[in-house]
């Protein structure tokens, strides 16, 4: 049985999608055929009944039949080789236990093997150390992006879900209730989520970065993670598309309410603060731009920060 040689655990909505997309490509890297395992992250669900949610099993399916679909379209006949369909069939049809886990792993000896699943940023200290137990070598990966943004992207994302079944309007108060869930919350606090890492990995095995670093110099943040995960990081490991952007919401370009974008900036600003003294350059730009937007307490700006 193995276990990953590394993991990134977030943030969502920061990047780990362009993540994930782009570490495959590098033949010393070896990523499961599905981005988001969440075996620690949903522990409590031993008995196996998380893949038998209906949507997440048709999404989770579907996937792997485009995969199939779109190699065989290629001419790529390797993609029904056995090892592949055994990883299906024991991913959708094994019993969730940490044999199940490892074995989701196992092979690939002349790779390193990772897991993306955003998720465990917020797992408990028990986890973290449970999962450090389980490889005290393990590489941490933890991308963060402007709280606000990365909320507007959560609360867009959620947005479209809901309105494919006709239960939501776009609605300002409505985006900023689903920005408050509590479970977002916790993804946007990223200084108790590397206090809770940091108890377990020394810094050495911690790599931080921004999603910033990705949209303006995707090459560069990617060669550092390289060198982080010590494989090859000469250039002719990346791609010419490493700009394209990957999972992003249909409203992406849709602009920020302001009520949103001053709700955020008052809910966020003293953890930003906190970050600022920590980490130099991109969270000293938020907390810049949370001032401005706090400076001027407009109608526009406060109509709606009483919804919670």
């Amino acid at each position: 049985m193995a276990f990953p040689d590394f993991m990134c655990i977030g943030a969502e909505r920061a990047g780990t999608s362009w993540l994930y997309v782009n570490l495959k490509r590098h033949p010393k890297i070896w990523l499961p055929p599905i981005k988001e395992i969440r075996f620690f992250s949903s522990r409590r669900r031993q008995t196996g009944e998380y893949f038998r949610r209906k949507g997440v099993v048709r999404r989770q399916l579907l996937l792997r039949f485009r995969d199939y679909f779109v190699s065989l379209g290629k001419g790529d006949l390797g993609v029904l080789r056995l090892r592949n369909l055994l990883w299906d069939v024991n991913y959708f049809l094994g019993k969730r236990s940490m044999g199940w886990y490892e074995a989701l792993f196992d092979g690939h000896p002349d790779q390193l093997k990772g897991d993306i699943t955003p998720s465990y940023g917020i797992v408990g200290p028990d986890t973290a150390e449970l999962i450090h137990r389980c490889n005290v070598d393990l590489k941490i990966i933890f991308i963060m992006r402007d709280p606000a943004e990365r909320s507007w992207s959560a609360a867009m994302k959620q947005f479209e879900k809901r309105r494919r079944f006709g239960t939501i309007e776009f609605q300002e108060k409505e985006l900023i209730r689903l920005a408050s869930d509590p479970y977002q919350l916790r993804q946007n606090d990223y200084l108790q989520i590397l206090a809770n890492w940091e108890r377990h990995f020394p810094p050495q095995q911690i790599f931080v970065g921004f999603t910033e670093q990705i949209e303006k110099s995707p090459g560069e943040f990617l060669t550092g993670l390289f060198e982080f995960l010590d494989v090859d990081f000469r250039e002719k490991y990346l791609a010419r598309d490493l700009d394209r952007r990957v999972n992003s919401t249909q409203k992406r370009k849709a602009m920020m309410p302001a009520a949103f974008r001053y709700s955020q900036a008052k809910l966020y600003y003293d953890s930003v603060q906190k970050l600022a003294q920590r980490f130099e350059g991109h969270p000293r730009e938020w907390l810049q731009r949370y001032e401005k937007i706090l400076s001027d307490p407009s109608p526009d700006h406060v109509g709606l920060i009483g919804v919670h």
